[in-house]
């Protein structure tokens, strides 16, 4: 008798803890179900949708996150909002970016130059040296063409080979002075810019700095 009183109540407490185990299970399916959460919004017709993301309809609205329970947990920018404040981000820190490689530049061309007269004077220098190479060609072209006016006047009939050669010979120095002429010139002008451009690059550089330019 004692042992088949000591066999049910063996049996009893296995039953107990197998529904004791089993509840517990069910209460963690329970538990687990409140913590997943949906989401919902609402697009510009009112019309509610729900699921895992936001739907493309809810591009213009506040996306809500509910639990299972049908409870607000958190409340999230709209598709569009997130796209606009991106889009400021963005922008600030293009500024700050541009902001900054113009500091370094500013330094660079501070630490270059003493002041505006520094500027002007190496501008003045190579432009003095341009044109005294301007000038000194263009003397030497001029002598060129009456030599080469003279020995045509010289000729008379037909030119011989060695008269042709000669001719030949002066036309192509002509060229090439005229060409290398044309190209200081030019540098002249790009000269002129540059200077003029770095000139004011360094007010706009001292002004930022709080200096007062002359």
């Amino acid at each position: 008798m004692l042992r088949d009183r000591k066999s049910a109540i063996f049996l009893t407490m296995r039953r107990l803890i197998f529904t004791l185990s089993i509840m517990f299970s069910l209460l963690l399916g329970i538990g687990s179900g409140y913590a997943a959460t949906i989401k919902k919004c609402q697009d510009a017709t009112g019309k509610w949708h729900y699921g895992d993301y936001a739907a493309e309809q809810c591009e213009q609205s506040r996306i809500t996150e509910i639990d299972a329970r049908g409870l607000k947990v958190d409340e999230t920018l709209s598709v569009g909002e997130q796209k606009a404040l991106r889009e400021e981000r963005e922008q600030l820190e293009a500024k700050q970016k541009a902001a900054d490689e113009r500091r370094v530049l500013d330094n660079r061309l501070l630490a270059m130059w003493e002041n505006e007269a520094s500027i002007s004077y190496a501008r003045d220098q190579r432009l003095a040296s341009i044109d005294n190479y301007l000038n000194v060609h263009q003397e030497l072209l001029n002598r060129l063409k009456l030599n080469l006016e003279r020995q045509q006047k010289e000729i008379e009939g037909t030119p011989t080979k060695q008269q042709t050669k000669e001719l030949r010979s002066l036309e192509k120095q002509i060229a090439e002075y005229e060409a290398a002429i044309a190209r200081r010139a030019e540098e002249r002008i790009a000269t002129e810019n540059h200077f003029g451009q770095v000139l004011a690059d360094y007010q706009e550089a001292l002004q930022r700095r709080g200096y007062t330019v002359q």
